[in-house]
């Protein structure tokens, strides 16, 4: 058992340094992206910047100007929120708390679904991990280089689209299962894992009817017709499709 636990944890330490590989060679990528022969014209975008501190705002400001883009400016998450953008990014400074992560999540609270970049001189490897893994599109770390810089948010225009619909689908899906009783959410973790309704019975204690009752309302409560649509509800709120 302790070489299996040990087995999982370098599967582990391995997913996640190849996470901070892909993000943290960005800049090679970036310039390789914004030089391709084949890499579509320049397209002017609308940055969202969200910085604390107003000089550092105002310089942010002028660098994205000077790149070719337009900035609007917010000196935290709840003047975001209070004018709500319907289109472009949010580039936000990570303070070392996760305070990315925490403006998505407080964007995503207010029904705003807008592709997140991260960006400091340094950041730590654990923040940038999870970030990733909870719906940050990328980070840009290091000094300020506005030709890297544009590349990157050049290319996060373009992948921020599909991360949004499948964080959308994850959120709604999460949301309807919240819905169900324990017992009817229980039911759906054995559907979605292969078991029979006698097997769920066994597993939970209960008779078969009393399992097909649960799975019932379970399947009215998501809107589900079908069993698979019920397992992909399922597989959607884990982030897995």
């Amino acid at each position: 058992m302790a070489n299996l636990g040990a087995a999982s944890a370098n599967g582990a330490k391995i997913a996640d340094r190849a996470i901070i590989a892909k993000l943290l060679s960005g800049r090679e990528l970036a310039v390789r992206h914004n030089l391709d022969d084949g890499a579509k014209a320049f397209e002017r975008l609308h940055i969202h910047v969200v910085v604390e501190n107003q000089l550092e705002r105002a310089s942010t400001a002028r660098s994205i100007f000077a790149m070719g883009h337009h900035a609007e400016v917010y000196s935290d998450v709840h003047e975001l929120c209070m004018h709500a953008p319907e289109k472009g990014i949010i580039m936000s400074r990570e303070d070392g708390t996760g305070s990315v992560q925490a403006l998505l999540d407080a964007l995503q609270s207010h029904g705003l679904w807008l592709p997140v970049v991260g960006f400091a001189e340094a950041i730590s490897c654990d923040i940038i991990v999870e970030g990733v893994k909870n719906g940050i599109l990328d980070y840009y770390v290091g000094d300020w280089q506005p030709t890297v810089v544009s590349a990157k948010l050049q290319k996060a225009a373009h992948d921020g689209m599909v991360l949004i619909m499948a964080r959308q689908r994850q959120t709604r899906a999460k949301m309807s299962i919240a819905m169900l009783s324990p017992r009817e959410s229980e039911v759906l973790t054995h559907l979605a894992a292969g078991h029979s309704n006698k097997e769920m019975a066994r597993l939970m204690s209960i008779s078969p009817r009393t399992v097909e009752i649960h799975r019932m309302k379970m399947m009215g409560k998501l809107g589900a017709k079908t069993s698979a649509d019920a397992i992909r509800f399922k597989l959607e709120a884990d982030g897995m499709l």
